[in-house]
């Protein structure tokens, strides 16, 4: 039997936690410093989207080794371009349920759940029809490279922020 499948695009990002870059959980105070990607659908409609990271086994085999726990990954997905932990911890719904975190994990990806969806943002000229989406290890000070792959069954923009303007929280 053979079924045509929903067409879907597709992105992928090369990413890095770096020395400056490396915030940790929600836990730390130092959350905010974590790498920042934005993702705006151009969709008026709901969109199925499956947000997944990863990060070279290789790479980080042996960091895992020595530190599982500081070394779990996972990701936050924000309303707008300037996350604020305090507020959205669950800016989306999945199964009736607020979702604004993955689990945090020691393997070497982890995505959101089956079928998920994401509302379209209004685009008021604010720039605050993006979703952010920030990846983070359990603990900062955990550097390395990863992968943000973004794939949904409308168009998209995914693209790093790039602005400084990340201020640790009080």
């Amino acid at each position: 039997k053979v079924e045509e499948l929903p067409e879907s695009t597709s992105k992928t990002c090369a990413g890095e936690w770096t020395e400056k870059e490396a915030g940790g959980s929600h836990l730390n105070m130092t959350f905010s410093k974590n790498p920042r990607y934005h993702l705006r659908l151009t969709s008026p409609h709901r969109a199925k989207v499956k947000i997944a990271l990863s990060r070279p086994e290789a790479e980080w085999k042996g960091k895992c080794a020595k530190d599982m726990v500081g070394c779990m990954m996972g990701f936050y997905i924000f309303h707008g371009p300037h996350p604020d932990p305090h507020h959205e911890m669950g800016c989306c719904m999945h199964d009736g349920k607020p979702w604004g975190e993955s689990a945090f994990v020691p393997m070497s990806s982890v995505s959101t759940p089956t079928n998920f969806y994401l509302e379209p943002l209004a685009d008021d000229g604010s720039g605050n029809d993006v979703y952010t989406i920030m990846p983070a290890t359990f603990e900062p000070g955990k550097v390395g490279s990863f992968f943000l792959s973004v794939v949904a069954d409308c168009e998209f923009m995914l693209k790093r922020d790039t602005s400084t303007d990340r201020k640790p929280r009080n």
